[in-house]
């Protein structure tokens, strides 16, 4: 999370600063790359702040997100991204009284092709 920072016009810019916050077993602060920048012309206004690690590269020809609903909803936005053109894309992990509002926003950017719900879960498969 990029720290709140202001200055008044004509000072010099703060420096930018940030901080990890929700880090799950063994991940560690020295594990990430973290980039911030202003633009040069100016020292007014909102900073790109970039974190990475790991990052996904490449292009699959399956995708499976199997966690919650509000994941599914953030991820699908981006996923086909990372995705071949015949890829197909499996999103498990949905509790079935979400499974509408799940599929309205995952065939905004995909096809979905299969649904299953089982015993108050949902499982889709989508394509592109």
């Amino acid at each position: 999370t990029a720290e709140n920072k202001s200055v008044e016009y004509g000072e010099t810019p703060a420096d930018l600063t940030w901080k990890v916050e929700g880090l799950q077993g063994e991940d560690k602060r020295d594990d990430l790359t973290v980039t911030i920048s202003r633009p040069e012309e100016t020292s007014a206004g909102r900073y790109t702040i970039t974190v990475g690690g790991e990052a996904v590269q490449g292009k699959y020809d399956i995708v499976l997100a199997n966690i919650v609903a509000d994941a599914i909803l953030f991820l699908s936005k981006g996923v086909a991204d990372f995705m071949k053109p015949d890829a197909v894309y499996i999103m498990s992990g949905i509790i079935d009284t979400r499974a509408g509002e799940v599929r309205a926003e995952v065939e905004k950017y995909f096809t979905v092709i299969e649904q299953h719900i089982e015993n108050g879960w949902c499982c889709m498969v989508a394509k592109v």
